[in-house]
């Protein structure tokens, strides 16, 4: 059973006694707290603040969405994890500019790599790699990104059908579907990825790619970097290739292309299993979920910031 409750109709979440509900115009469901960690909240509604209290006790990472997908914001329930000793380390690394700019370059190369997993896995074609070793600022970084980004989203044009071709990668709005899908799940791995910064000693709003800034964890956005094709891009490729998205049932039309509720449900359902796919660690022979590869991955980070071992972007093998 999925840790994560994906909340696609509009309604209210609350406590009555100790257990949990969330209201409908369909009727009042009851929902298992004790197996809950994430709520993915899709659509307009409420929550009581019996329920925020619930989930801190719980420790519950809680999402918002809009009713057309867009990300909103997250309820991070109280830190339990801090150590003020991995603080310090964050905030220094981040202010030494050699320190910063080569973890910065990690999850760029990251990024890069599973792009370049991503492109030999579905044959798309052939992408040009950039050298970062003479790259000295955190904006040449991310234009070296950005161009490979640019290929990427090219050659995936060339495998997709042409009413899901990305074109031009546009978010507020997209004018597309490839860019409505992209979007969502961009949205969906970086919230993924907050979830599991929770358990974690690290703080969320100190970054080293993506500027810190007050209305995003931008830690998550830079571990983000190297999930996103293995999350974002190979779910568009692979539900695609499939056929499981409907060009006329799955999206609506309101000054934009969004994906409509069927859409919405379809893809976290979709992005549900592929957080919870397990695949084989190379030297234990463990199997582990993608999801936990994402702890595992902020696990190495921290210990590169304790002086214990160089962290090592994840490079995709399975």
């Amino acid at each position: 059973m999925s840790e994560n409750l994906y909340l696609t109709k509009n309604g209210k979440l609350v406590m009555k006694n100790t257990t949990l509900y969330f209201i409908t115009k369909e009727g009042k469901f009851e929902l298992p707290i004790e197996n809950i960690r994430n709520v993915y909240f899709i659509g307009s509604g409420s929550v009581s603040t019996k329920v925020l209290k619930e989930f801190q006790k719980h420790k519950i990472v809680l999402h918002f969405f809009g009713i057309r997908g867009e990300y909103i914001g997250t309820y991070y329930p109280k830190e339990s994890y801090i150590s003020g000793e991995l603080l310090v380390r964050q905030v220094k690394a981040y202010t030494d500019k050699e320190k910063r700019l080569k973890l910065a370059k990690s999850f760029v190369e990251g990024a890069i790599k599973n792009i370049k997993w991503i492109v030999n896995r579905f044959n798309l074609g052939t992408l040009t790699i950039p050298d970062l070793k003479d790259v000295n600022s955190i904006e040449q970084l991310m234009q070296k990104e950005g161009l490979v980004r640019k290929q990427f989203y090219h050659l995936i044009d060339g495998k997709l059908p042409s009413e899901f071709k990305i074109e031009k990668r546009e978010i507020r709005p997209p004018s597309n579907r490839g860019n409505a899908i992209l979007s969502f799940l961009n949205s969906l791995t970086y919230s993924a990825v907050t979830s599991e910064i929770y358990h974690t000693h690290l703080n969320p709003s100190i970054s080293y790619l993506h500027e810190p800034f007050e209305r995003r964890f931008s830690l998550s956005l830079d571990v983000s970097e190297c999930f996103k094709p293995l999350l974002s891009e190979r779910l568009l490729l692979r539900l695609c290739d499939l056929k499981m998205i409907d060009p006329i049932t799955d999206f609506e039309d309101r000054n934009g292309v969004f994906l409509s509720k069927i859409g919405l449900k379809k893809l976290v359902g979709e992005f549900d299993k592929e957080l919870n796919k397990t695949v084989k660690m190379r030297r234990s022979n463990k199997k582990v979920s993608i999801r936990e590869l994402i702890r595992i991955e902020l696990y190495k980070l921290e210990k590169d910031l304790l002086n214990i071992k160089e962290y090592r972007p994840i490079v995709a093998w399975w």
